[in-house]
């Protein structure tokens, strides 16, 4: 199956392609395959443990091993281990592709006897032809245990070894068998507001817009406050966010000596992200067990560790940073404990950067002051496959210094699971003797990581377990939105767009209501007369309809608030005037104002309806009353289709969500808002997000001929800049040498002719050596939203753009001060839009000029060059053989064409060209 948009609705819609093996060419190009097979720290390590390990078993038994690779990738543990003598390898991947890629990657290196591979999972494994006598796996993600590295070597161990091979006096040890052998995580307090954006929900944008007294309610309960958020850890480049606040202060310094206006001036945050604590192993987790209470299926592979952490540095603590160490053999054969790979980020600073193992951090729902000498208690849990923690105020901390405000707030966990537990920070309580537990945790702070190993805890009771769950999400957001998306509506630099946006688009929308309801002399609003029978037709006709294809946005809720409180005068003078002139309550009607808000996942539908009632927005059925409900907010699954309340489960009582789910409803005029830019199933994909609204627009005009209709936003530009980027590339596209001596040629060849075909969704910001090339974007493709109706007449339409890069080069030099290297390796695009109207415009882009760069929540589709063609910069360069002698390209050329008048699933076209 393969994702397109519908150009009849704007939808995403599945259909099924003929050649399968394109999709997975292209998912396999987008995989993280080529940092890992760059990593030459993960893959020497590796080697060096495969090869003590098969020499160690080897001296024990006096023959080869015989070795099971679960998850082989392109095959390289696999070929390490034929390499350092292994008498037969079973290598298991999943991945079709994969596993043809890694079998001719064993056939070029001349290991085909040697090495069978077998396409599937291990678990689905019925039996190999003989016993296995080690395990190799490399199934850690950035959170260590995501890609179950635990049941995964419990089931094969059980499963594919011989227990009497490794059990009894002389048998050679379970623990020496596999690889990896163990891992430990580590834990550092740290202060940062951008991991703070990423859960937070007490300053969720807008909560209250400029002008306005009216706060937009954006909590469902009172647990709200404090939601952990119902996730676990969540993968960052710390390096990347200590940079980028480094430079946010230094931008900050710039603007203020700056000549513009304190008004234009951008908001930086200045909050210094640093660590507010020394790194503490906190978690030890082994991988040669076939204990069942290790694997699903008996105890979901529960652990709990306690340690404590005192406090380095005062701050405010937003978070806890992770990183891990795996130890790839055991003490016995590693008493050094020299093999190891660990994620410490000054660790990685120290090898060439990659991509595929990170950092994690868990953000705390409140942050918490912390003072030097403070104690925090940490008590961190696993399962199968999650890390979660939570933290409080130890009860053997010193109390903090005079004069020195804390905030005690609960900073985590599941307030209604265990007494004791309040939004206070109370010390963790340990658990009582019968609930189950070998020993109880111990109390001293900075253990070491055998200390933290014997803390090792299986027997805990069902019942503790489910009080100290992973915390669910209590308040609705984090199960709507992903961190990135939180962190946008969380950003105060969005801020500066978003809430101008908001209340222009109502006054807007007010403007055009007041000019066919609003009488100009008087300024009340026209009301109608009516009897019990002409009711509901002139109800009906009274109805100013504004449709939202929102999708997951905040908009529709703030724009009808904003109208609310634009009305709310007008309203109470008209009702004055009705009273006066001794016309009675329920025998007129006032003109009423229609938010439609369109959501097609249907928990965002449910969400957003608690959201309307919360607000009191969703209107009343009550006749005598219905002249309060002057403006409601419906929530729909599509224009065509039916009411949240409809069908799903729940309350039927959004009676004008049924009645704006039909077309015939939509009546009057007519406004659609694009609102946020991103529509939930669309984040990766920032120029489908502009097709996809454009699409919906002429849908619905289509549909409402008569309808004076006006388009916010008006018009979009996709936008392009060039860079370079060795980080970037680094994890993207062919290997082009050996990887530990053995052939990859395989996998180039496979993703060769795909990998620099598309464009592919990135973070660029995570990227510190990201160079651009130009001062500033440029448009290579205009969208014009306020007539889509045209478009169905128009021809294939193309846009020529050339960007002289010589001259870009230079202003880049000389803007920034330093010396950009003369090189393109791609191009990134993303959309700007534009919400045009009588009181001005609003530009809304992801591209940040202060900063010049991109948010770090967002994405942008990325086109990578096959040749990384050196740039003509009036020859202060050199460029040698690697190029040829080649002088340099001193211009870009980018076509980028559409057909939107097509019946058939539709996208951009692009081409490039150089001179």
């Amino acid at each position: 199956m393969s994702s397109m948009l519908n150009p009849q609705t704007g939808d995403l819609v599945w259909l099924p392609l003929e050649d399968s093996n394109f999709v997975k060419l292209k998912t396999m190009s987008m995989s993280q395959m080529s940092s890992m097979l760059r990593d030459d720290y993960r893959n020497s390590v590796y080697e060096a443990a495969i090869q003590k390990s098969i020499d160690s078993f080897r001296q024990h038994h006096n023959r080869n091993p015989i070795i099971l690779d679960i998850g082989t990738g392109t095959g390289l543990l696999a070929m390490l281990c034929a390499k350092y003598g292994a008498e037969a390898v079973f290598a298991v991947e999943m991945f079709d592709l994969l596993a043809q890629t890694a079998q001719e990657n064993i056939n070029r290196n001349g290991m085909g006897e040697k090495i069978m591979i077998i396409q599937g999972r291990s678990s689905d494994i019925e039996a190999l032809p003989v016993p296995v006598d080690i395990i190799v796996s490399e199934l850690l993600d950035s959170a260590l245990l995501g890609e179950c590295v635990i049941p995964s070597h419990a089931d094969a161990i059980a499963r594919f070894m011989d227990p009497a091979s490794y059990e009894g006096p002389n048998s050679y040890p379970l623990e020496n068998r596999v690889v990896p052998h163990s891992a430990e995580m580590y834990a550092t307090l740290v202060q940062s507001t951008e991991v703070n954006r990423m859960v937070s929900i007490h300053n969720l944008l807008p909560s209250e817009l400029p002008g306005s007294d009216k706060t937009t309610i954006f909590r469902e309960n009172e647990y709200s406050p404090n939601c952990a958020g119902g996730w676990g850890l969540f993968p960052v480049h710390w390096r990347q966010i200590v940079g980028r606040s480094k430079q946010r202060q230094q931008l900050a310094r710039t603007a203020a000596t700056s000549a513009a206006d304190a008004q234009s001036r951008p908001h930086f945050d200045t909050t210094p992200a640093k660590t507010l604590s020394e790194a503490v192993p906190c978690m030890h987790a082994e991988f040669w067990h076939t204990n069942p209470q290790l694997t699903h299926k008996d105890n979901s592979g529960y652990a709990m560790f306690d340690t404590e952490i005192e406090v380095k540095e005062a701050g405010i603590m937003h978070g806890i940073l992770f990183h891990w160490k795996a130890h790839l053999l055991s003490p016995a054969l590693d008493p050094g404990d020299s093999i190891v790979y660990s994620t410490d980020p000054a660790v990685l600073a120290e090898y060439p950067f990659q991509d595929h193992w990170k950092q994690c951090v868990l953000p705390l729902p409140n942050p918490m002051q912390v003072y030097r000498g403070q104690i925090l208690q940490l008590r961190v849990c696993h399962d199968d496959l999650r890390v979660w923690a939570f933290v409080t105020v130890s009860p053997t901390s010193p109390p903090p210094p005079a004069n020195n405000a804390i905030n005690m707030g609960f900073c985590g966990g599941n307030t209604a699971a265990v007494a004791g537990f309040s939004h206070h920070a109370t010390p963790l309580a340990p658990p009582a003797a019968d609930d189950g537990l070998e020993s109880v945790l111990g109390k001293k702070r900075n253990r070491n990581a055998k200390e933290v190993k014997r803390s090792l805890s299986c027997m805990v009771s069902k019942e503790f377990q489910e009080a100290f769950a992973m915390p669910p999400c209590s308040c609705g957001w984090h199960l709507l939105n992903d961190n990135h998306t939180t962190s946008f509506w969380n950003d105060h630099a969005h801020r500066r767009h978003i809430q101008p946006l908001v209340l222009q688009s109502a006054e807007q929308i007010f403007q055009t209501f007041a000019q066919k309801y609003i009488d100009p002399v008087s300024g009340l609003l026209r009301l109608q007369v009516v009897t019990p029978e002409t009711w509901a037709t002139i109800k009906a006709s009274s109805v100013y309809t504004v449709v939202d294809d929102g999708d997951g946005s905040l908009v529709a809720i703030m724009v009808a608030q904003a109208l609310k409180e634009r009305l709310q005068s007008i309203v109470a003078q008209t009702e004055a005037f009705a009273r006066a002139a001794g016309i009675a309550l329920g025998t007129y009607i006032l003109p009423q104002i229609r938010v439609v808000s369109v959501e097609k996942r249907q928990f965002s539908r449910m969400f957003y309806l608690h959201l309307v009632h919360a607000n009191d927005l969703a209107g009343s059925d009550d006749e005598t009353a219905a002249n309060t409900d002057f403006v409601t907010v419906s929530v729909v699954e599509s224009l065509a289709g039916g009411a949240a309340g409809e069908g799903e489960g729940m309350d039927d009582d959004n009676n004008d969500g049924a009645a704006a789910s039909d077309d015939s409803a939509i009546v009057g005029d007519l406004v659609l808002s694009l609102a946020s830019r991103r529509q939930s199933t669309l984040n990766a994909l920032p120029l489908w997000q502009a097709l996809s609204f454009l699409y919906a627009a002429r849908a619905l005009t289509a549909s409402h001929p008569s309808s004076a209709t006006q388009i916010l936003p008006s018009s979009a530009q996709i936008m392009m800049i060039p860079f370079q980027s060795a980080q970037l590339c680094r994890g993207h596209g062919p290997i082009h040498e050996p990887v530990r001596s053995l052939d990859h040629t395989a996998y180039d060849e496979q993703i060769a002719g795909i990998w620099s075909a598309f464009l592919y969704p990135y973070h660029t910001a995570d990227y510190a050596d990201m160079r651009y090339l130009a001062p500033q974007p440029v448009s290579v493709y205009s969208l014009d939203f306020t007539d889509p109706l045209n478009l169905r007449q128009q021809n294939y339409r193309k846009e020529t753009t050339q960007l002289d890069l010589t001259t870009s080069l230079a202003q880049v030099r000389a803007q920034y001060g330093e010396q950009v290297a003369a090189r393109i390796d791609g191009v990134i695009f993303f959309v700007q839009y534009h919400y045009t109207s009588s009181s001005g415009d609003v530009v809304v882009a992801p591209w940040n000029a202060w900063e010049h760069q991109f948010a770090p929540y967002e994405v942008q589709s990325v086109k990578f060059f096959a040749s990384k063609y050196p740039v003509y910069d009036g020859g202060i360069t050199q460029h040698g053989e690697e190029h040829g002698g080649h002088r340099g390209i001193q211009r870009l050329q980018v076509e980028v064409a559409l057909d939107a008048a097509s019946g058939e699933t539709s996208d951009f076209e692009m081409s490039f060209a150089f001179f």
